[in-house]
């Protein structure tokens, strides 16, 4: 019976096995007849998936990270990436180089598909690495014929030279915008205090008409949750993004002295519930970082998987946050750095306590979610030492896995009782555990 969950659903449960790919509603009977060896679990046939593990043997990076700058021409109010000093730009031979260097891993590995993302601050803001990057990709791409596939994330705040550029080089561009200009000129202020709200739509308007696959971004509050379907209405209509993805707001410094608070774990369940159904109408998915059922991961984000983050200092690690935060906190997410005419320095045994940090807690392994979220942010989890069933994060992100499950089988009546937030539906998300073995009715 190991890993297999059972959720309660009214009268009935959901049995959730998703190493087997399989999910459906089952009643009281079948579970007492399943535990006790007189019933076959629906499916059985098919064969147990292995369970994600640790990464071993030599370096296989997913994809290059390359943060241009952090430095940005907004001042958002809550931002948690701002930099305890003058913001660098990357030079334009480590951009090339590092490129140069990822370019060679594929090729080692028969791969032609080479992934490239650019992160900041605003990595357009350092536009002569990202524009090296690209070029270098495209001479390697007449070269030995690799197909360079390039994400950016960006505030959407630049010149219309830079749109042209980004239209016709970039694939997918997740771009950050709260909501309407009243919500976005409020949380997302340029630096001298002024409107990023025209900018960042005109910006948004030409995206979302061309071929780029656009995935906007946007920061939930307290003060915002209870709009998310009429935001989620806006951007469908007025951008025909291919993708939304509302995130509930991380606390920080800078946003506790603004004064904002993150949304209520059910108030943005509800939020996030409501604003998917809204969107469904215009052919938009939305996503909620946590809860991608279709997946199955061990790791949240590229920590344990191989991908290389690079500073615009020529540092390596394995998270986009800055160095500092995780530096605090006592996490090993550096692996390295590279060097301008030296290459990459690896530090294997940083790379290994990197890959051992996909080990789930205790906790999470008896989280039916636990291949879905992958226990989330190791930053934010550290920050609070360890999750638990009462914390925000598990309490959201289990219900927004359960709706979507229910929603999967059809079970579209079942469901609506996640979204009004009933008393047993509370009283399962502090649940301590969803494992069938430890089941009672």
């Amino acid at each position: 019976m190991e890993g297999i969950f059972v959720l309660p659903a009214a009268d009935k449960w959901v049995l959730h096995a998703p190493l087997r790919g399989v999910t459906v509603l089952v009643n009281t009977a079948f579970l007492q007849a399943y535990k006790g060896g007189d019933a076959q679990l629906p499916g059985h046939e098919r064969e147990v998936s292995a369970a994600p593990g640790v990464r071993k043997g030599p370096l296989r990076p997913e994809f290059l990270g390359l943060v241009t700058t952090r430095g940005c021409p907004l001042g958002c109010s809550y931002c948690d990436f701002r930099p305890s000093q003058a913001a660098i730009s990357m030079p334009v031979e480590l951009a090339a180089e590092s490129v140069d260097w990822m370019v060679r891993q594929r090729l080692n590995l028969s791969q032609r598909v080479v992934d490239v993302h650019f992160f900041g601050g605003e990595p357009l803001f350092a536009f002569s690495a990202l524009f090296a990057a690209v070029q270098r990709c495209r001479w390697w791409s007449l070269r030995e014929g690799i197909h360079p596939w390039f994400e950016v994330s960006t505030s959407g705040f630049f010149s219309n030279e830079q749109l042209q550029f980004v239209l016709d080089h970039i694939q997918v561009v997740v771009l950050s915008l709260d909501g309407p200009p009243e919500i976005q000129d409020r949380y997302r202020s340029t630096r001298s205090g002024g409107k990023s709200s025209g900018k960042v739509m005109e910006t948004a308007l030409a995206l979302g008409g061309s071929r780029i696959k656009l995935c906007l971004r946007c920061c939930v509050t307290s003060e915002t949750v209870s709009q998310m379907p009429e935001i989620a209405e806006w951007f469908c209509a007025s951008f025909r993004p291919s993708v939304i993805c509302f995130e509930p707001l991380r606390p920080t410094e800078n946003s506790e002295k603004a004064g904002y608070q993150p949304p209520a774990p059910w108030d943005f369940v509800k939020g996030f519930c409501e604003a998917t159904l809204t969107a469904e109408r215009f052919g938009v998915e939305t996503v909620y970082g946590p809860a991608l059922i279709d997946e199955i991961r061990n790791s949240f984000c590229p920590v344990g998987r191989d991908s290389l983050i690079v500073e615009p200092d020529g540092r390596v690690s394995a998270c986009y946050l800055l160095p500092t935060t995780w530096e605090r906190l006592g996490l090993p997410f550096g692996i390295g750095e590279f060097r301008v005419g030296r290459g990459l320095r690896l530090d294997p045994e940083a790379l290994g306590r990197t890959r051992n940090l996909v080990n789930l807690d205790p906790s999470c392994q008896r989280c039916f979610a636990r291949w879905h979220c992958a226990g989330g942010c190791h930053v934010e989890k550290r920050k609070r030492g360890g999750w638990s069933r009462e914390d925000s994060f598990c309490i959201q992100t289990r219900l927004v896995c359960a709706w979507k499950l229910l929603r999967s089988l059809g079970e579209e009546s079942l469901a609506r009782n996640v979204l009004e937030g009933s008393i047993e539906v509370r009283d399962w998300a502090e649940k301590q555990s969803d494992r069938l073995e430890d089941w009672s009715p």
